[in-house]
């Protein structure tokens, strides 16, 4: 079954109106679903970005280039909660890596969708 973006805590434990869920119930329509095996990479760092992904299950890592061909954990991003927002909304390309710890499932919403559900629900 695909899961919905309603559905995620990030989304599903804030307080939206009516209206709001709306545009929330639009935006689902356009996300796009899909799973990342395990060890696989979302996004690399420095590479632009045209959408936003939320983690539906299973879980990422986002990590950087650190001094002498060492890497920087940058941080965990758990089921239910956005990942490559920074660079969709700055405009700037990503400042880490973002790679599936394990099997996990992605809803990715077009930077136009996004600006659309943003526009409807700027909250």
């Amino acid at each position: 079954m695909r899961p919905s973006l309603a559905d995620l805590s990030f989304l599903a434990d804030a307080e939206f109106s009516r209206a709001e869920r709306r545009a929330i119930a639009r935006a689902d329509k356009a996300a796009e679903w899909y799973s990342l095996p395990g060890g696989w990479t979302l996004y690399r760092e420095d590479e632009t970005s045209d959408h936003l992904h939320f983690v539906a299950t299973g879980a990422l890592v986002a990590h950087r280039r650190a001094p002498e061909n060492g890497v920087e954990l940058v941080g965990h991003i758990r089921a239910g909660f956005p990942v490559g927002e920074m660079a969709l909304i700055s405009g700037a390309p990503h400042s880490a890596t973002a790679s599936a710890l394990r099997d996990s499932e992605i809803l990715s919403l077009h930077r136009d969708d996004f600006g659309m559900l943003v526009r409807r629900s700027p909250r």
